[in-house]
């Protein structure tokens, strides 16, 4: 005979971690579902970019959902080297406020990256595509969201400021009403 000696706690714990374990999972896959249908979207964007030292930076696409916001970006290297991608960093940057001296009235916050494609390298004469999930946030029209993209080992470090006028006018996925709401 076996008697389980775990107290009902540690029982009733490890059923809630397996439960937000399960949740997690759930939410992950839902995640890359969306990033999928942002990246097979075609280019909103055709603007947001900069091309500076043979390489072109494109923000092609923008969609939030409830809890993150989905990026495609296009990466177009025209240089005979190839880009290694270090890293993709985004921030929000609010503006002046009154009252502040110039060098105090900007705030930054950086935005966290929940996902992002696996892609790490754009060979010579290549177009590459990246997906990115960040954790969502808010701006004001004043502010901007600033992305930037780093070079390993390279100087080619392009950054992409977007007005926040743009930033509060991206798409939403569309939410699907439970039964009890209609």
């Amino acid at each position: 005979i076996f008697y389980d000696f775990t107290s009902e706690e540690i029982k009733k714990t490890d059923e809630k971690k397996m439960r937000e374990f399960a949740t997690l999972e759930s939410n992950n896959s839902k995640m890359k579902e969306r990033l999928n249908s942002v990246l097979s979207d075609k280019i909103e964007y055709s603007s947001i970019g900069k091309v500076e030292n043979g390489l072109t930076f494109q923000v092609a696409n923008i969609k939030n959902d409830d809890n993150f916001t989905y990026f495609k970006l296009i990466i177009i290297n025209d240089t005979g080297s190839d880009y290694n991608i270090d890293g993709i960093y985004f921030k929000v940057v609010e503006g002046k406020r009154k009252g502040m001296k110039k060098s105090e009235a900007k705030i930054e916050q950086r935005i966290k990256i929940e996902f992002e494609s696996p892609v790490k390298v754009v060979t010579a004469y290549q177009k590459q595509e990246l997906g990115c999930v960040t954790e969502r946030f808010t701006g004001g029209k004043d502010g901007s969201l600033v992305i930037q993209l780093r070079e390993l080992k390279g100087t080619r470090n392009p950054i992409i400021e977007i007005s926040g006028d743009k930033m509060l006018k991206v798409k939403v996925f569309e939410q699907k009403l439970s039964a009890n709401e209609n």
